[in-house]
């Protein structure tokens, strides 16, 4: 990887399979020519670092540092002696995974770097063994900086479990470190070392941590799309997504076979379903299940199976082939099998035990004037006829096309954007929930992403400010290897992978799925302040109360933009957070 990047940085001296013709360097970096497509090279802003490394760092060659943004640990980077560390401090409640971030910056080639981590030793003999934790070092990669965008950044997107690597001058490298806190670990303070060798002596650095004498509250409901239609490795991926605070899936492309049964009746196979709830309880999932088992198209495979498709105009739609049609063209007997299809659903999901089930019919109908909208108006309304008592879940995002959807939907998600603006909105949004019933969640695309905090930020404060029953999030994609360093800039848009697989076939995150669990996180802590507060009273519960409007007041709406608090201040938060928790 090494020598491709410099080979990329440096001018791109010679082509991949006639595909990649390098170009010369422009002002923002190099430019790429991939697969006929031209990209050009982001590069970071720099900020302005005085850096005077310490005799004791020149000697061992290598300085350690944290800063605010991981992904900002790229090529080029130099850290400000603020940012220059020499022992790390910690807290964390029993059961709570917590990271360890920093960068090795090399003062001079440092050929075989490696990192390793002792027991935590802890009060009264207690002791964290160094199994607990997990060691991986930033593998860097060519990422485009938006979902269809003609640019790239190099970043250190991937986590992978190399303990050792080659660092150069002025080419730092991100280590990651996440340590789980056993469940029955004492309170305390424990004490370790990680231990940095570059090509001398190993350099011990410090590490204390206090766990908590409380256990974090259980998080709020969580869930990724996951976009998979074989189950064989559901159980895997359901696991490392439990792992990083999710609750539940959406289940958004079981694609489960549909086949005509007689004259108006219609017959789903469930043995794929069935495999993925078999997988979803295997993981320890218990919470509800987003099922969408045929991506958009229950009302145009009716057609299909049926034979009247040909009579529709079609459109191609998230990379399905959707029938268009007004309401009323729809063949009235197809709106009673679609019911019967709905029932059978629910049904099955009794009889088989499965754990309770929202439908997901339509995805995103946001324009009130188009097919889709017509679609989804449709199908929720047959498939509350159809069984009064079925939860329904979609993608909706203003209040418009919620509206247009009433009564038909008991969980709205909804962009983050739209519901970060303010104060205005959330009064407005307050008074539809009051007259339509049912619930708000959120909704993001953190997989479009390649840093850490927006990820954090989005994974638990601002939906604590915004007072959101859930949140969801696109997507979980398959996690494969990356075996084209070019790959993101293939094709129409951006892989999108929160996870990958490593040299060994181990699953490998990225940072940006680190930052989603540490976001959520930190709103378990919310949610832990929140319920100590429900058993208090008088003057202590009015204390902490006043705490925590306050700390949610210091989380800025998104007003359309951005923000530009970042992880400093989320630590100091959760910090405040836990201390007026132990207050009560």
């Amino acid at each position: 990887m090494a020598k491709s990047i410099r080979l990329l940085l440096f001018g791109l001296l010679a082509a991949l399979y006639c595909c990649i013709v390098p170009a010369t360097n422009c002002e923002s970096g190099a430019v790429l020519q991939i697969d006929g497509r031209e990209f050009k090279e982001v590069k970071p802003a720099r900020h302005s670092a005085i850096f005077s490394p310490t005799q004791a760092e020149k000697a061992r060659g290598f300085s350690v540092f944290q800063t605010e943004e991981p992904t900002a640990i790229t090529e080029g980077f130099v850290p400000d002696n603020s940012e220059l560390v020499h022992s790390f401090h910690l807290f964390a409640a029993p059961g709570q995974y917590e990271p360890i971030v920093f960068g090795i910056y090399a003062l001079r080639p440092l050929k075989r770097l490696e990192i390793s981590i002792s027991n935590f030793e802890g009060p009264s003999g207690a002791v964290i063994d160094k199994s607990a934790v997990d060691l991986r070092l930033g593998r860097y990669i060519i990422q485009r900086t938006g979902y269809t965008e003609l640019q790239y950044h190099i970043v250190p997107k991937l986590l992978e479990k190399n303990h050792s690597v080659e660092v150069m001058p002025e080419r730092p490298q991100l280590c990651w470190i996440t340590l789980h806190v056993p469940d029955n670990s004492p309170s305390g303070r424990y004490r370790t070392c990680i231990h940095v060798q570059g090509d001398g002596a190993p350099v011990l650095i410090p590490v204390e941590l206090r766990v908590l004498p409380f256990e974090l509250a259980r998080g709020k409901p969580w869930m990724l799309y996951y976009y998979e239609s074989d189950p064989a490795d559901a159980e895997l991926h359901f696991r490392d997504m439990r792992e990083h605070g999710m609750t539940s899936v959406i289940l958004a492309q079981v694609n489960a076979p549909l086949q005509k049964k007689d004259d108006n009746l219609a017959a789903v196979d469930f043995a794929g379903s069935d495999a993925f709830v078999e997988a979803y309880r295997k993981a320890g999932f218990t919470d509800p299940l987003i099922y969408n088992p045929f991506h958009d198209r229950l009302a145009t495979r009716l057609l299909e199976v049926f034979g009247l498709a040909d009579r529709y105009p079609r459109e191609i739609a998230y990379g399905e082939n959707i029938c268009i049609f007004k309401e009323q063209e729809y063949p009235a007997f197809l709106r009673e099998t679609y019911k019967q299809v709905v029932n059978d659903i629910i049904q099955h999901a009794r009889k088989t035990d499965w754990p309770p089930t929202l439908l997901y019919l339509v995805d995103e109908p946001n324009n009130v004037d188009s097919w889709r909208m017509t679609a989804a108006r449709m199908e929720y309304r047959l498939a509350k006829e159809a069984l009064p008592s079925v939860r329904t879940f979609c993608t909706v995002y203003s209040i418009p096309a919620m509206e247009n959807l009433d009564p038909f939907l008991d969980a709205r998600a909804c962009t983050m954007d739209y519901l970060g603006q303010g104060e205005v909105l959330q009064s407005k949004l307050k008074k539809y929930l009051k007259n339509a019933g049912g619930e708000i969640w959120g909704i993001d695309w953190p997989a479009m992403w390649d840093d850490f905090w927006r990820a954090r930020e989005l994974g638990g404060f601002l939906p604590a400010k915004l007072g959101l029953k859930a949140m969801t999030a696109w997507t979980y994609y398959k996690p494969r290897q990356l075996a084209d360093e070019y790959g993101d800039l293939r094709g129409e848009s951006k892989q999108c992978l929160l996870v990958y697989k490593d040299s060994r076939g181990e699953l490998a995150p990225t940072v940006t799925w680190e930052g989603l669990r540490a976001g959520i996180t930190d709103w378990r802590y919310v949610i832990t302040l929140e319920e100590a507060l429900a058993k208090s009273d008088g003057a202590k519960r009015e204390r902490g109360m006043q705490a925590l409007n306050e700390i949610l007041s210091e989380v800025p709406w998104l007003n359309g933009k951005r923000t530009t608090w970042t992880n400093n201040k989320a630590r100091e938060l959760r910090r405040r957070i836990a201390d007026t928790i132990l207050s009560l």
